[in-house]
């Protein structure tokens, strides 16, 4: 069953609602789960696989599934890319714009009652991290009444191992890329003015900013293996997604910069920090469970970097981009050419 939920507003008259002028972030005070507002889906006493995608503009979703406190297990058993390589299982899940999710969860014993698939994410999302200016979550995007009666036996065997995992291995890799995300701010103000991606050098730990019509900076060939390191230097946490090419996330860690040396123009808060000729970070954390799959859209938190692996089989110019629409318009979306061989 797929459930597409997204933040929509409406005008009076029943049209949608949108800002005349470009806001940093769009968030709408109503849930639609496929073009449904709140909807109450009737089901029966059994095990269900929803096929989930966060089709929102700009927000997060933690999700839960439950009544009265009670959260009924989600048993992920795939990603973007397809099946993961283990069952995941937890009672909330996160959802960035852009991402999928394959979950297995069972009514069984909880014929008679309604649930309620609800929402704990702050907005805009960093990641738990608190900050000024943010709204209240969308707590209830839509109810689960399990009044239906058993049409036949369903008993429950989740699969341990659905997928395979990813299998591009650290030799193969031709090329690691520094990449940076980025905002302009007000200088009076502090608001973002706009939102862009960027190379960093690895010698210096600076970053260089692009618009999407600037010249391609990210070109591998067809058939080369690359790593990304993609460096967020914004507030916000952002979903970055490659067009038509799956890879595998290796993990995120912090990222030391130099106090004192923020730039105003672009507004990141310094220089990643240098030894060697090479940029310096924390160590590697391993992705969680739900992220050990193919993926295409990968959450970059605030303060971290994320590092992804991949092999570009398809030739042709694609695009790279952040994945909440208000970011990728103003101009946080970069050219992607795979030469042929």
């Amino acid at each position: 069953m797929p459930l597409v939920l997204q933040d929509r507003a409406f005008n009076a008259d029943g049209t949608l609602a949108y800002p005349a002028t470009w806001a940093p972030e769009f968030f709408g005070d109503v849930a639609v789960v496929n073009g449904r507002a709140f909807p109450t889906l009737d089901v029966e006493p059994r095990s269900y696989r929803l096929r989930l995608l966060n089709g929102s503009n700009a927000r997060f979703y933690r999700l839960d599934l439950g009544r009265g406190g009670r959260r009924l297990p989600l048993h992920q058993i795939g990603s973007d890319g397809g099946l993961l390589p283990q069952t995941a299982t937890a009672t909330t899940l996160l959802l960035a714009p852009g991402e999928r999710a394959d979950v297995i969860v069972d009514f069984s014993g909880s014929a008679g009652q309604t649930l309620e698939l609800g929402n704990s994410a702050e907005t805009p999302f960093a990641g738990g991290v608190s900050r000024s200016g943010g709204q209240p979550p969308l707590p209830g995007l839509m109810r689960f009444r399990v009044v239906k009666p058993l049409a036949a036996p369903d008993p429950l065997v989740l699969p341990t191992a659905p997928g395979t995992p990813p299998d591009l291995r650290a030799q193969d890799v031709r090329r690691a890329r520094y990449l940076t995300l980025n905002e302009v701010l007000d200088p009076a103000t502090g608001a973002p003015l706009r939102t862009l991606l960027g190379t960093l050098d690895p010698a210096t730990g600076r970053s260089r900013p692009h618009a999407l019509m600037d010249p391609a900076t990210e070109t591998p060939t067809r058939g080369d293996v690359e790593e990304w390191v993609l460096v967020n230097n914004t507030v916000d946490a952002h979903p970055i997604h490659l067009h038509l090419v799956q890879f595998m996330v290796l993990g995120r860690a912090t990222v030391p910069c130099v106090p004192g040396t923020e730039n105003a123009a672009v507004g990141y808060p310094g220089d990643v920090v240098t030894a060697g000729g090479a940029p310096q970070f924390g160590p590697l954390t391993p992705p969680p469970p739900n992220e050990r799959g193919w993926k295409d859209t990968v959450v970059v938190y605030p303060g971290e970097m994320t590092r992804i692996r991949m092999r570009f089989d398809r030739a042709g110019t694609y695009v790279w981009h952040c994945h909440i629409l208000e970011h990728e318009e103003n101009d946080m979306m970069r050219p992607l050419v795979v030469a042929a061989r």
